[in-house]
């Protein structure tokens, strides 16, 4: 009991401590940080060649998304998107731009559709390729420190149950990661990659005329 606390206690002050990091990003910064990390995203050989995507959809103070679902859905991918209730999360299609643009803010300042009870749950319709995490901060190991209702931690368990298993990302500012494990409780789950500027910027070293690969991608294309 002691340990949970302490646990508990310390992602408390964690989340503290990344909300005042992000609220310090100017707009301008996370603006050009989230098209950069949407590009290497949308580049990866891994993204190409899957067909199915669960992407949240961006507050103010995660990396946007939306170029993201509108490449996607561009591309003719399918693409799901979280829909809350209660303590409970589903990932419900997004049928198109208009839809996108169409759906009310929550009262947490997240769209989502007005109807996603009536839609089903991409675990009924076929499963997922890929889900991408949001979070407030990201460890370098790929673990996460999401806001604390545990959505996606229920979610990917349950993905794992119906025999789904999904290759999952994180999309981050560089403020957002740290040297720190934050899987701190048994029920925190790794990720399979983490996506943010500096891994572009710090390792990739222009040696010709070429462009330079990301280790991302690198890691996209020999891993998978």
């Amino acid at each position: 009991m002691a340990q949970k606390l302490s646990e508990k206690a310390a992602k408390a002050a964690l989340r503290k401590e990344f909300k005042a990091k992000i609220a310090e990003i100017p707009k301008l910064i996370k603006e050009s940080q989230s098209r950069i990390v949407a590009q290497l995203f949308l580049d990866a050989p891994k993204v190409q060649k899957s067909n199915r995507f669960s992407i949240y959809l961006s507050r103010d103070d995660e990396v946007d998304t939306t170029l993201i679902i509108k490449t996607l859905i561009q591309q003719r991918k399918e693409v799901f998107v979280p829909y809350y209730k209660g303590d409970q999360m589903k990932m419900v299609p997004l049928y198109s731009w208009q839809d996108y643009e169409r759906m009310p803010e929550t009262s947490w300042r997240i769209k989502q559709p007005e109807d996603g009870d009536r839609r089903q749950d991409a675990l009924n319709l076929g499963g997922l390729d890929v889900i991408v995490c949001p979070g407030l901060a990201f460890g370098m190991n790929c673990s996460r420190l999401g806001r604390g209702k545990g959505y996606y931690d229920k979610y990917i368990s349950k993905c794992h149950q119906m025999a789904c298993f999904p290759f999952m990302v994180g999309l981050a500012f560089d403020e957002q990661m740290t040297s720190t494990n934050l899987a701190l409780e048994e029920t925190d789950r790794h990720l399979s990659a983490v996506i943010y500027p500096a891994i572009y910027k710090k390792n990739t070293r222009p040696t010709s005329s070429k462009r330079p690969v990301s280790p991302f991608v690198k890691m996209f294309k020999y891993k998978f």
